[in-house]
């Protein structure tokens, strides 16, 4: 998706990829949603853009669904979805840690690891 206003284009995608992380939360340790847009803040102001992103809960549903499409029908490999033209999306995946006694745990993702792979 092309986006005349830069500010507008980072603003649509690191909203979508703050919901599609915080809802990770059903599946894992826990993801706080204050700290996931905090860190997004962080990087748009690094870019210059001065507002600030805000939690969706409506976003939040539609990027679990997502997830939930990939889990179910593509074995949980990371592919975007078909933009309906709003909204964009940055992926981040982690497996969880498997030892040698065959124990497994997930991995605890702080947010700004997250956004920081993607900024």
């Amino acid at each position: 998706m092309i986006f005349k206003d830069k500010a507008l284009q980072l603003g649509y995608i690191a909203l979508l990829c703050t919901v599609a992380f915080s809802i990770q939360a059903a599946y894992s340790k826990g993801v706080d949603n204050a700290s996931m847009v905090a860190a997004h803040n962080k990087w748009r102001a690094k870019a210059g853009v001065k507002e600030q992103l805000t939690y969706s809960s409506e976003l939040a549903i539609k990027a679990q669904t997502w997830a939930d499409h990939l889990k179910l029908t593509n074995a949980c490999k990371m592919r975007h979805s078909a933009a309906d033209g709003k909204f964009g999306e940055n992926l981040y995946w982690a497996s969880a840690l498997e030892w040698s006694d065959a124990r497994s745990e997930l991995q605890d993702v702080p947010p700004e690891r997250v956004v920081d792979s993607w900024g």
